[in-house]
């Protein structure tokens, strides 16, 4: 998985730590386009034609219908598009960004940069509401806008949340069906103005979000009752063909993140919000990678697009079903 790291992408972040703790610090208060120039995240792209590949026989094979999009400044590959995909420049993108964020000084970034050399690209714009799930528990809500460059991922919009006393991700509302999401090809401009006028269902996703923790925080958890739910998650997650040691391994740590000190706050203890949070602590902080969580990039992608997202809308949806047992 080496391939993830690149000395090529650049973070950026508000404040004295971001969440994902990478990158360098932006000034507060610039629009996704400064905080793109300063990271020199300009580059462009092109579309070229795949030369053919000829056989040990001779003979020639043809990619008519595909094309090689290409990161100009170091002469990269970052995917085999089709002949109908329209690129989204990163130029773009923090233009529809600055749009989002409109005028409101509340309304900022908070990180941004590129992942895997350039084949993705994200910025993190915080709304200006906070949520308190019960007292001293704290939510920072974002609107994520991502865009891919490899012929895979398109240009999404979507609602995550951050809890401050441990910075896990939350609400990985890309794999749900909250927000927008579209390929590269018909007409892009009219998309990404869909995309726009999908903000208040976004906005809106923030706030429910923030009554479906308030409730999981209602629900008091027995110890036997957070020994299932985390039975029931890692079945999900993982499957029945995991090793024993493996279970052994991911439910000790669940169980030991009940006492974390990073990951509990005294008002939500003992509650389904507290032993989910314990999974979603792993999958932010314990799940094995290659590198230390401030090093890899990796990670980051991961907790926000990737295996970890995913796992971790798992643990949200087991939660929720408590509220109906």
């Amino acid at each position: 998985m080496a391939h993830e790291i690149t000395s090529t992408d650049k973070f950026g972040h508000v404040g004295e730590k971001a969440w994902h703790g990478l990158g360098v610090k932006l000034a507060d208060g610039l629009t996704p386009t400064e905080a793109f120039d300063v990271l020199g995240l300009g580059w462009e792209t092109g579309l070229y034609e795949v030369p053919p590949l000829v056989l040990p026989d001779g003979r020639k094979v043809v990619a008519a219908d595909n094309r090689m999009h290409v990161r100009m400044d170091t002469a990269t590959c970052l995917g085999m598009v089709g002949k109908d995909y329209r690129p989204i420049s990163n130029q773009e993108m923090a233009k529809f960004a600055d749009i989002l964020a409109g005028e409101d000084k509340a309304v900022r970034v908070e990180t941004g940069g590129s992942l895997r050399g350039g084949k993705r690209t994200f910025v993190l714009i915080k709304l200006p509401k906070d949520t308190e799930v019960l007292d001293g528990d704290m939510l920072k809500n974002y609107v994520c806008i991502s865009n891919g460059h490899d012929g895979i991922n398109g240009f999404r919009v979507f609602f995550t949340s951050v809890r401050v006393v441990c910075a896990n991700t939350l609400a990985m509302a890309e794999g749900t069906t909250t927000g927008a999401r579209f390929a590269h090809d018909g007409d892009v401009t009219r998309k990404i103005e869909l995309a726009r006028a999908s903000l208040g269902i976004i906005v809106k996703r923030s706030e429910a979000f923030a009554e479906q923790a308030r409730g999981l925080a209602a629900i008091k958890l027995k110890k036997e009752g957070i020994a299932d739910y985390f039975d029931r998650v890692y079945a999900r997650t993982y499957g029945e063909d995991m090793s024993e040691k493996h279970t052994d391994e991911v439910l000790g740590l669940w169980n030991g993140n009940l006492s974390e000190a990073r990951n509990t706050v005294r008002s939500t203890e003992g509650t389904a919000w507290h032993a989910f949070n314990a999974v979603s602590y792993y999958h932010d902080h314990q799940r094995g990678r290659f590198k230390d969580v401030a090093e890899s990039e990796g990670r980051v992608h991961s907790n926000l697009f990737g295996a970890s997202s995913f796992a971790k809308q798992i643990a949200f949806n087991e939660a929720l079903a408590l509220a109906t047992e």
